[in-house]
């Protein structure tokens, strides 16, 4: 009895599906964005908003300010349950996962004032979920959760009872506060992925780490081109 309502749990989530990332209401870029299906550099466009002015020349910015990560307490925030001391554990962990993604080999120097080459970043954390462990395990035990979990790891699809990570990330020209980009994402791992079951927010956390590995890549993208 047990077994037969996990498995119409697992192909109820199968049918509903992800629905998406919609733009919250309580950051500056959230009437700006737009669905990322036209980026083909978006890995995951389903899950992603963009918008970027495109009269500026990102070249010109080689430094970061970075502020604060604010944990979004909006209505149409994304934690439920989640206690604030996780919050924060993951605000912390967005922070720090930035600056080192950004520094890493002698990259981009963070700093701590305005100036002509420097832009203003500014990560809100929208929403994060826990990895479900008793039942992810059973979806990826189960012949019929396995199936599931590997069809979505082909489409890119979030994996069963899987954790994930909501993140805004808006860019500003440091002196005049000029928005020039921003983007909000849904990131998790792919669910053929191992993840350590006993780490709940581990899925979360490699969402951070493909978002800032992104922003590293496309930093890279935009200073070699000509």
């Amino acid at each position: 009895m047990i077994r037969l309502l996990a498995v119409s749990m697992v192909l109820l989530a199968l049918a509903t599906g992800c629905a998406g990332v919609k733009p919250v209401s309580g950051i500056d870029s959230s009437t700006k964005l737009e669905s990322a299906v036209n980026y083909p550099e978006v890995k995951k466009p389903s899950d992603t908003l963009v918008y970027k002015d495109t009269t500026v020349d990102f070249r010109k910015y080689r430094k970061y300010l970075l502020e604060p990560v604010v944990i979004y307490s909006g209505p149409d925030n994304d934690f439920g349950s989640i206690p604030d001391k996780d919050r924060q554990m993951m605000a912390d962990f967005t922070r720090q996962t930035f600056i080192e993604a950004m520094t890493k080999d002698g990259g981009y120097p963070i700093v701590q004032s305005p100036g002509p080459d420097v832009v203003r970043v500014k990560f809100t954390l929208v929403g994060m979920t826990r990895t479900t462990r008793s039942l992810q395990a059973l979806t990826m035990v189960n012949p019929i959760g396995i199936g599931i979990n590997l069809v979505k790891s082909v489409s890119g699809g979030e994996g069963t009872f899987m954790g994930n990570v909501t993140l805004a990330a808006e860019f500003y020209d440091s002196r005049s506060n000029r928005l020039i980009s921003a983007f909000q994402a849904k990131r998790y791992p792919l669910p053929i992925d191992l993840i350590d079951l006993n780490a709940e927010y581990d899925a979360a956390k490699t969402g951070v780490r493909d978002i800032m590995t992104a922003i590293r890549k496309g930093a890279d993208a935009t200073y070699n081109s000509k």
